[in-house]
């Protein structure tokens, strides 16, 4: 007879699902629900989750999820599509609807643009059903309730929050403001606004000299104090001088390209609103109906509008930092957001599938779009299996000559693979372009050519779905449930080289359905979700994997569907739901202050049988578990044998802040048959976690079996344990016979 410890503590091994139980190493796990490998290498509860504004109660689910990141003051905006609408998050308003009526249950792509020709931030999005549009994030709230049919409509702000300038003027008109003892660059302030902090005017510079700003006209403010700063939402861009003949409009000096484009609804005099049918030049444009004024000297505009109360509205003017103009406002409550209405680019690519990458914005997964023929006339399309690229510098404009000129959009044309583009990512210079069957990398010239760099990488081996860009690499499952890394990093030959990391679960993946595949590199951790199989109508679990030490280390209970980074924390949406939640906090699922869910957690070591002829037989009778816990919280240590689920000897360890021994002797045998039942004792005072460390040592009655396996689980609300290590007693003894085949 011989006896020996056995250590369990390299629980970074994560999970380990192979052909084989027996071949994984010690520490490694086949069942790794809802934990976590902890900072200090131990196994603890997974943390919460906590919902973000209040509960949503509709069927629908959510069918896109972004985070708008602005540049002025960081902002940042949540956005959720489901149902037939969108909408954004703010602290205080909660959830608020940005536009309603698109086709229900259609998946939405985003990304943004901070450096374009408007000189402002957007983001750019599309269902590949409605229109390619974009939305500047001007957000404000009502500063007062309105009850209906007032002509000013109060808000916080319609200015953004940076004062680029402050002074008080030494002269002024209704069209400028002097400062003697400036020193500007001409024209350094054109298209910012004067603010008169006084009355809270507010006018856009047309221009400026070395002292002087020249705005548009209002009431002669005097020499008082003002600020340039810049308006949050659109102002007009009014033009004069145009002439209408029947549907076309003409000017001399305008601007025409810059200010209107197709499916623009306009203003020209006093006329009703007409719809751009096209821009021919920056001096000709025509419009979907006749004008019946047809005079010279006539003024033009777009029309602009605001949403709030889920309600949109036609503003005539933002006199003021507090007041938009209306006709006749509808009712709604204090405190609640407004914004203005996206633009819609009815000539744009219609794809779910957009990045944007060095000043271009890249549309795959087209349903339809404009493009040319062999002959270079314009004509439509509907080529999912082709890249569309918009021109440099403009992310709504994706048309090019007959002949292309360089800076202008593009379509890159790929057969191979076949059918659609599953999805489109940037990464440095390069944007990878991905079928279920083919990627392909993608750079431009970069120089006058402007011509497009193209390099397969691989043939047969694609993408199912979407796919996770990381900090260095791209991820993605394939259409044989590979869970791939693209390997941009370690780069084996000229080009980069795929790699299976999902090798170590591979018979897990296989089990799993990955249609919806989707997932984020957040803490050097890979978050991705599936379906547990195809008979899920949803994403149920979440799988963690750990770059630093290359192994799973967690399957979480949550339904995700999209993730994102929202003020440097970790949220996903939900699949099965309108809902999006915070993780990574705390330790139940909390939906409100009263309503919270309980987290079971389980982990579940691989089968092991340490003697060197296998067929004996081995026997454990003690186990000693270290690691830190939190006052009530309880969790169960199980032994398993001979691949059973079925624990053959269990115990729970934990207690209140009252009932925690505290001091020296934690090697307590309480109980009988088995000895130290009921494990109780901690080794010092709580930290600043709450937590204290604990260890001890328990006895049992003789276990035998050819295989075991150690588990450690819990169930309940803020149950917070980690367990370091796991020590068993165990012997072989050679004069066991235990028969396993019957001879005859």
């Amino acid at each position: 007879m011989k006896t020996l410890t056995i250590n369990q503590d390299n629980f970074k091994r994560g999970l380990i699902l192979l052909s084989d139980d027996l071949s994984a190493p010690i520490g490694s796990a086949r069942k790794f629900l809802n934990c976590v490998v902890s900072d200090r290498g131990g196994i603890a509860t997974r943390p919460g989750t906590e919902l973000l504004g209040t509960v949503n109660t509709s069927t629908s689910v959510i069918k896109g999820f972004f985070n708008f990141k602005k540049s002025q003051g960081s902002a940042e905006i949540p956005i959720k599509a489901y149902s037939t609408f969108l909408e954004y998050y703010n602290a205080t308003a909660g959830w608020t609807k940005l536009k309603t009526g698109f086709t229900t249950a259609q998946e939405f792509g985003f990304t943004s643009s901070l450096v374009n020709t408007q000189n402002d931030d957007f983001v750019y999005f599309c269902n590949r059903t409605e229109e390619f549009q974009n939305w500047r994030g001007s957000v404000t709230l009502l500063n007062g309730a309105l009850v209906g049919a007032e002509t000013t409509v109060t808000v916080d702000s319609t200015l953004k929050d940076s004062v680029y300038y402050t002074a008080t003027a030494t002269g002024s008109s209704t069209t400028t403001v002097t400062v003697s003892t400036a020193i500007w660059a001409t024209d350094m302030w054109k298209n910012f606004v004067v603010h008169i902090t006084g009355t809270g005017k507010i006018s856009r510079i047309t221009g400026n000299t070395g002292t002087v700003i020249t705005f548009d006209t209002m009431a002669d403010p005097g020499s008082v104090a003002f600020e340039i700063r810049q308006v949050a939402f659109p102002f007009y861009n009014i033009g004069t001088g145009a002439t209408a003949a029947s549907a076309t409009l003409t000017g001399t000096g305008t601007n025409f390209l810059t200010a209107y484009r197709t499916g623009d609804q306009i203003y020209v005099g006093t006329e009703t609103v007409r719809t751009v049918l096209a821009v021919a030049s920056n001096t000709s444009l025509t419009v979907t109906a006749n004008f019946s004024n047809t005079a010279s000297g006539l003024t033009h505009r777009k029309k602009r509008q605001i949403i709030y109360a889920d309600t949109v509205i036609e503003y005539t003017a933002i006199p003021t930092s507090t007041t938009f103009t209306v006709g006749s406002a509808h009712a709604g409550a204090d405190n609640i957001g407004v914004t203005v209405v996206p633009d819609v680019f009815v000539d744009a690519p219609r794809g779910n599938r957009i990045e944007n990458l060095l000043g271009r914005v890249y549309v795959g997964n087209v349903r339809s779009a404009v493009s040319r023929d062999s002959a270079g006339a314009l004509q439509g399309s509907d080529q999912a299996g082709s890249l569309f690229v918009s021109k440099i510098l403009d992310p709504s404009t994706f048309t090019f000559a007959a002949t292309r000129v360089a800076g202008e959009g593009d379509i890159l044309n790929m057969p191979y693979g076949g059918g659609e583009l599953t999805d489109v990512k940037g990464q440095e210079s390069t944007l990878y372009a991905y079928k279920k069957g083919y990627i392909e990398a993608i750079s431009y010239s970069q120089d006058v050519n402007d011509f497009a760099i193209r390099t397969p990488l691989k043939t047969g081996k694609g993408s199912i779905g979407r796919v996770i860009k990381g900090t260095d690499d791209q991820y993605f499952m394939t259409i044989d449930g590979a869970y791939t890394s693209l390997g941009r990093v370690k780069l084996k030959d000229l080009t980069p080289q795929t790699e299976n990391i999902g090798y170590l679960i591979k018979r897990l993946l296989d089990s799993y359905d990955h249609t919806d595949f989707n997932g984020v590199e957040f803490q050097n951790k890979i978050y991705s979700c599936h379906r547990t199989s195809s008979d899920e109508t949803y994403n149920n679990v979440i799988l963690v994997w750990n770059k630093v030490n290359k192994s799973f280390e967690g399957i979480w209970a949550l339904p995700a569907g999209y993730f994102e980074i929202y003020q440097n924390e970790l949220y996903y949406s939900e699949s099965s739901g309108a809902n999006v939640w915070k993780m990574l906090t705390g330790k139940s699922d909390k939906q409100s202050s009263t309503v919270k869910y309980p987290i079971t957690s389980d982990w579940r070591s691989n089968f092991f049988n340490l003697l060197s002829i296998k067929q004996n037989i081995q026997a454990i009778n003690s186990v000693a578990i270290t690691g830190y816990i939190k006052a009530n919280t309880t969790f169960t240590f199980s032994l398993y044998k001979d691949f059973s689920d079925t624990a053959t000897l269990s115990f729970t360890f934990g207690g209140t802040e009252d009932t925690f021994l505290v001091g020296d002797d934690f090697t307590r045998f309480l109980g009988s048959n088995p000895l130290g039942l009921q494990p109780l004792g901690t080794v010092d005072a709580p930290g600043s976690d709450g937590r204290r460390r604990f260890q001890f040592l328990v006895y049992f009655q003789y276990q035998y079996g050819q295989t075991f396996s150690t588990g450690i689980s819990s169930d309940g609300l803020e149950q917070d344990w980690e367990v370091l290590s796991i020590a068993l007693g165990l012997k072989e003894d050679i004069s066991t016979i235990v028969p396993r085949l019957k001879t005859v």
